[in-house]
């Protein structure tokens, strides 16, 4: 696929911010295995990424930013994927040309086993 048919977005700060904070939003509230990193405070996480965040920067650093960030969570089942890998076919969606949207899979991991340390 032709990646200059595809141009990368720009996002805003105030976009970077809001998109964070649904992200972070999500995990705080949905995801279900805190108890496997207990280390882990996820309101300090809010608190040392905000401030890049907010910095001006493309938006694959972005989307490093908050795989960095969702990495920390060290579950292989949560995870953030770039525009770029969208829109080549990566994971987690694929892109229909002729209907001009984005397809979203739905999960099909009825139950997750407990992680082994």
């Amino acid at each position: 696929m032709d990646l200059r048919l595809h141009p990368t977005p720009k996002l805003t700060a105030n976009e970077r911010v809001a998109a964070f904070a649904r992200l972070w939003s999500e995990v705080k509230y949905n995801f279900a295995f805190f108890d496997q990193v207990p280390e882990l405070d996820w309101d300090r996480v809010l608190e040392e990424y905000l401030p890049n965040v907010v910095e001006e920067q493309s938006l694959d650093e972005y989307y490093r930013l908050l795989q960095r960030c969702v990495a920390r969570l060290q579950d292989g089942h949560t995870g953030v994927w770039g525009f770029r890998e969208t829109v080549t076919g990566g994971p987690p969606c694929s892109y229909d040309q002729s209907k001009v949207r984005l397809l979203l899979p739905v999960s099909a991991h009825p139950k997750r086993s407990k992680r082994q340390n």
